[in-house]
């Protein structure tokens, strides 16, 4: 190997300490091979390739080993990971063959694996990085000072890509947090293991056992306890599910809405144990269907059903029974409203006027209704209906009611009413009429195909009764019209 003169001159003036800093081999040449490498060394000197090579390039620390032996003259060494890296790629420094190290100190910050980001050192040689020129002399990169900069992670540190929450076996397909191992519903996310239960006849926490008595649902969603809270949350036009159970409070209705029993009206009771009218209707076009109305007490605005408003109401497959009132203790209807009962039962109920309706409205209809057993102390056990009103009856019954005057109904102050394939029979009266009393005014009252009793169930004391004109008694199966002159 040959060295020219003039090079070792200025390194002879460099101090120890300068040695230490890697200054004479910055003074020196390149080193010349005579062997039969020193060709293919010189091709793989430094050529500055690596931007991140030259930042973390190798500054001559004391602290670092000195790399004295010379290059065995390997063509590429393998440089290991870090000691303290965990999971980096090994990085693969090419070509580091020719030069010695000559006593420059390699800090393992360059090129030693450092912060690799999980990707592998591939094609980038250590003799580009600002080595000062000197190479690893064949021997591998040991990691020392690697301090944990190595590939912490960057790769595949363990974590996987599970898409929603539970695994790519077990999938969450409703994102509600149970995986549809757990969920026996993965397609609903309001159906999960421990899920508060709705009204609406489904098993919303994967329990059977789990009943869902006493729930009221706003189309479908949400649990209430109770019927007056559910109103308040409700929006216009919404439709309450009440769940079986006996509810007692008094409910106030200023909107549209519809309130129907999951089930019927023998497990679905409002008692408002008396706190007023059951259920009472300011506004709104509102249906009632499948409950039981009891406990409702007022003086003068009914017991059971108070309707207030102008707008139409439906009751449907309800019974109204065991409320009190000095005006239609089972219900009461003023104003110009629209009133339908149909498949409902009223019964049991004791007023003054109307014991079991009291209508001062537009049109009450009855279809399939069952006025019985109700008391008015001073007229219309079953039905007082005034105020021009028209009444109409379909296949409903009037049955074993009693009062003062007017047992079965009260018709005054011109009303129209048309029963059709109705019964009015065994209704008792303290005073005048058991069966129909037209008092007050030119009401007319006509009988389709229907019976008024004959024999034990008869009406006491008269079937008809047109105030002024005369009595009137009738049997099975009668068609005839009634009006201020009389029946005919």
């Amino acid at each position: 190997m040959r060295v020219p003169s003039l090079a070792l001159t200025l390194c002879s003036l460099v101090t120890i300490s300068s040695l230490a800093a890697g200054g004479c081999a910055e003074l020196l040449p390149e080193v010349t091979d005579d062997g039969p490498d020193a060709e293919s060394s010189e091709s793989t000197t430094s050529s500055g390739t690596s931007p991140a090579d030259t930042s973390t390039s190798s500054t001559g620390s004391g602290e670092d080993v000195l790399d004295s032996g010379s290059d065995s003259g390997s063509t590429s060494t393998t440089g290991t990971t870090g000691t303290t890296g965990t999971t980096g790629t090994t990085g693969t420094t090419s070509s580091d063959s020719g030069s010695s190290d000559t006593g420059s100190s390699d800090t393992g910050s360059s090129d030693s694996g450092s912060s690799d980001s999980g990707s592998s050192d591939t094609g980038s040689s250590d003799s580009g990085s600002s080595d000062s020129g000197s190479s690893d002399s064949g021997t591998s990169d040991t990691g020392a000072s690697d301090s944990g900069t190595s590939d912490t992670g960057a790769s595949d540190s363990g974590t996987s890509d599970s898409g929603t929450s539970g695994s790519e076996g077990d999938p969450d397909g409703d994102g509600d947090g149970h995986p549809a191992s757990v969920d026996c519903d993965d397609t609903d996310p309001f159906i999960y293991p421990g899920a508060p239960e709705r009204c609406n006849g489904i098993d919303d926490d994967c329990d059977a056992g789990t009943s869902e008595d006493g729930v009221i649902s706003i189309d479908g969603q949400g649990s209430y306890l109770l019927i007056g809270d559910a109103v308040t949350a409700a929006p216009a036009g919404a439709e309450l599910r009440i769940c079986p159970g006996t509810y007692e409070e008094h409910v106030l209705i200023d909107k549209d809405l519809a309130l129907v029993a999951q089930e019927d009206a023998a497990v679905t009771i409002i008692d408002s144990d008396p706190a007023g009218p059951v259920v009472s209707i300011d506004a709104g076009l509102v249906s009632l269907v499948g409950l039981t109305l009891t406990g409702g007490s007022s003086m003068g605005n009914g017991g059971g059903l108070s309707v207030l408003g102008i707008d139409p109401v439906l009751v449907e497959n309800c019974v109204i029974t065991g409320n009190q009132s000095s005006d239609g203790a089972g219900v009461y209807a003023t104003t110009s409203t629209q009133v339908v009962l149909a498949s409902t039962i009223i019964t049991g109920n004791t007023g003054e006027i109307g014991g079991g309706v009291a209508f001062y409205g537009t049109t009450l209809t009855l279809d399939t209704c069952s006025v019985v057993g109700n008391e008015g102390t001073e007229a219309g056990g079953g039905l007082f209906v005034g105020n021009m009103a028209t009444l109409e009856m379909i296949s409903t019954n009037v049955i074993d009611n009693v009062g003062l005057d007017g047992a079965g109904m009260m018709l005054t102050d011109g009303v129209t009413a048309t029963l059709t394939s109705c019964t009015v029979a065994a209704n008792t009266a303290s005073g005048l009429t058991g069966g129909a009393r037209l008092a007050g005014g030119p009401s007319t009252l006509t009988s389709v195909d229907s019976n008024w009793g004959m024999g034990a169930s008869d009406n006491v004391p008269d079937d008809i009764e047109v105030v002024g004109v005369g009595v009137y008694a009738y049997d099975v199966g009668e068609s005839f019209i009634c009006d201020a002159l009389g029946c005919m």
